[in-house]
């Protein structure tokens, strides 16, 4: 438990179940799922950081990485420290800071996400800063940037920060200055005054900006409006490159001629990892289409760009209809088989249709019912089934999913090819559909039509002891 002798001097809920409570000690993490378990500590402060007014405490998504933030007089004002904690490694790091924010990003050094800590040094400086992980420690392959910042001056002090869905961090101050700016390079976006009172709380909210109390009692929130942020990017502030990932990050429109461009560019330079990272990255997969997949598969360099489009795409997430439609020709006409497909399916690497189980279809019939039945392609649930004599189970699918095929044509197509269970099929409709869907005279015609005169005249005395003794149709 907590050592009476120190007092609880900041907490906050750190998520949903679990309230970090600082003492002019140690930090605590106190469970709330585990019922009756009093708060563990986690690590001692630093001694030099004792007299300190705590302003924050977070923890990186992982909670491996925890940032005590705070501030106290120094000889030109209030001066920021913050205590950064590495759980993996038991041990502390302090640092100049009144409050920082973990972010996962790619840098200019790693494409990959990183995991990363902005943190505002002192009222003039933002550093950006790779935290290592234990694949990854070499630090001259991590970035670690200082911006000059400018904030409301005297003993301004940062009150909340929050990096936005857009990937841009979102900073105000007590003074209600607003700050935001690129994660990746600090570059400044927009600054202006929120708030003329003093704010002194704010969090995260859910629109994806801030939410803030001043002391005036006022309750204001602050977000990037999402249609307009690219464009004010693009032309206001004149960052060509910030509003491609801005678009990127949020899934965002604005910039499709910028991102078209790009591709075109790295493509001409056969810079084709670039360029596909482009495809990855462009908003609502606008460059992820039938036309792409036609310029990659007519280069012919080695390796086959098509390729390494593919590879990178399973690698971030799943493949769409167009390109699952794409890969599973390209690999059944080499392999002659559906194993591979099959596979990634089953890691849900495949977004289903119809056209993609027409071309299984030749190579495993039970895949392509699989897939017809997940993306309730009836028809060919309906075909698959018909061709394999599953006629009572094709009926009893169309009544689970209510779908009401063109029995008729169903019929003539089923007399057609497959003359042998003809009569076998007719009177199924008959016993498991009511009402009957089709007139047993009309199925009749159809059997004469196809000159199939044995089940014309078969017909009829089997659908006779199908129903009623007294009831006969010729």
């Amino acid at each position: 438990g907590i050592n009476a002798e120190y007092g609880v001097v900041f907490w906050k809920w750190l998520d949903v179940s679990t309230i970090a409570l600082v003492t002019a000690a140690s930090v605590f993490h106190w469970e709330l799922k585990k019922e009756g378990g009093p708060p563990k500590k986690v690590f001692d402060r630093k001694p030099e950081l004792t007299g300190l007014r705590i302003l924050n405490y977070k923890a990186d998504p992982s909670g491996m990485w925890l940032l005590l933030s705070g501030c106290q007089p120094g000889a030109g004002g209030l001066e920021g420290k913050s205590e950064l904690y590495s759980k993996e490694r038991g041990a502390s790091l302090t640092m100049d800071g009144f409050a920082g924010v973990f972010c996962s990003m790619p840098t200019p050094l790693d494409a990959n996400p990183n995991n990363c800590i902005l943190c505002l040094a002192s009222t003039t400086t933002l550093v950006i800063r790779e935290l290592p992980v234990p694949t990854k420690m070499d630090r001259t392959k991590m970035i670690n940037i200082s911006v000059p910042i400018t904030l409301g001056g005297g003993n301004d002090f940062p009150v909340v920060m929050h990096v936005t869905p857009h990937n841009l961090l979102m900073l105000i101050s007590s003074q209600g200055t607003l700050l935001i700016r690129d994660v990746v390079t600090g570059d400044g976006v927009h600054q202006e005054k929120v708030s003329s009172n003093t704010v002194f709380a704010g969090v995260p909210h859910k629109s994806g900006g801030v939410q803030c109390v001043n002391n005036n009692g006022s309750v204001f929130s602050v977000s990037i409006d999402n249609f307009s942020i690219v464009p004010f990017i693009k032309n206001t502030v004149g960052n060509i490159d910030l509003s491609l990932r801005v678009a990127s990050a949020a899934n965002l429109g604005g910039v499709d001629d910028l991102f078209r461009a790009q591709f075109a560019d790295l493509l001409r330079k056969e810079d084709i990892a670039g360029a596909i990272d482009v495809c990855i990255r462009a908003p609502n997969g606008m460059l992820r289409n039938a036309q792409v997949l036609r310029q990659l598969k007519a280069l012919t360099i080695s390796p086959p760009p098509i390729s390494l489009y593919f590879k990178e795409v399973m690698k971030v997430g799943k493949l769409n209809d167009v390109e699952s439609v794409e890969l599973a020709r390209v690999v059944t006409a080499k392999q002659q088989s559906a194993e591979y497909i099959k596979k990634e399916m089953d890691e849900g690497k495949f977004t289903l249709s119809s056209d993609l189980g027409e071309i299984v279809e030749p190579f495993d019939a039970d895949l392509a019912l699989q897939i017809y039945l997940k993306s309730e392609a009836h028809p060919k649930v309906l075909k698959i089934c018909f061709a394999r004599g599953d006629i009572e189970k094709a009926i009893a699918y169309c009544k689970k999913v209510d779908y009401s095929p063109d029995w008729r044509a169903e019929a003539t197509r089923f007399i057609h090819t497959n003359p042998e269970a003809s009569v076998e099929f007719a009177l199924a409709l008959h016993k498991s559909i009511d009402p009957p869907v089709l007139d047993p005279i009309e199925i009749v015609d159809m059997f004469v039509s196809q000159q199939q005169i044995r089940n014309a005249t078969h017909y009829p005395v089997s659908y006779t002891h199908l129903t009623l003794p007294t009831k006969r149709i010729v």
